[in-house]
Formats: C-alpha cells, sequence, structure tokens
C-alpha cells in the first residue's frame, strides 16, 4: 500500500511539473515608442504558452477602444 501511495505521489509531481505556469522572465519586458507613437511591449514567456493580457492607463483612467 505504501509504494501504492508513493508511486501515485511520484506521478501527481510529475504532471503538474509538466503543467507548469507559464511566467513572463525576468528583465525579458520591453517597451518601445515608434515615432508615429505606437507602443510595442515584447517579452519572454518561460514554461508554457499563456494568454497574456495588459491594461493600459491614462493618468489612472483606464484606456477604452
Amino acid at each position: 500500500m505504501k509504494l501504492k501511495l508513493m508511486s501515485v505521489f511520484a506521478l501527481l509531481t510529475a504532471a503538474f511539473t509538466a503543467w507548469a505556469i507559464p511566467e513572463i522572465r525576468e528583465g525579458s519586458v520591453k517597451m518601445e515608442q515608434s515615432p508615429d507613437r505606437r507602443v510595442v511591449i515584447s517579452y519572454t514567456l518561460d514554461n508554457a504558452p499563456a494568454i497574456v493580457t495588459v491594461d493600459i492607463l491614462t493618468n489612472g483612467v483606464p484606456m477604452t477602444g
């Protein structure tokens, strides 16, 4: 019974490690503004694909559009 429980624990640990939480790599975020005032934000994402959302504020007020 103890060996079976340890095997299940090892399997679950491996599964959760395989489904690691995506993270933006520290120090990889770059923001550049072109002469036409467009802003490009780039970053490196580690561990898995993900959807990344951005909230832009002007004077503390969210942008709409």
